[in-house]
């Protein structure tokens, strides 16, 4: 499933921190800096693509 906006829950954020950081931990040594710029740079712009969610204002009259 794809993600609809970028607004996630602070909660969700740490799990993907937390998640993230283990992996790149774990394959840092086999990987150049090079290719973790690439990464990085690639994720960078694949949030850039997903819509901020709309905030709904109050209709007043």
């Amino acid at each position: 499933m794809k993600r609809q906006y970028r607004e996630l829950s602070n909660n969700t954020k740490q799990k993907i921190s937390t998640s993230m950081r283990q992996y790149h931990t774990n394959k840092t040594a086999a990987q150049s800096q090079k290719t973790s710029e690439k990464q990085s740079q690639s994720m960078k712009n694949y949030w850039k693509t997903i819509p901020s969610k709309e905030k709904k204002t109050p209709y007043y009259i």
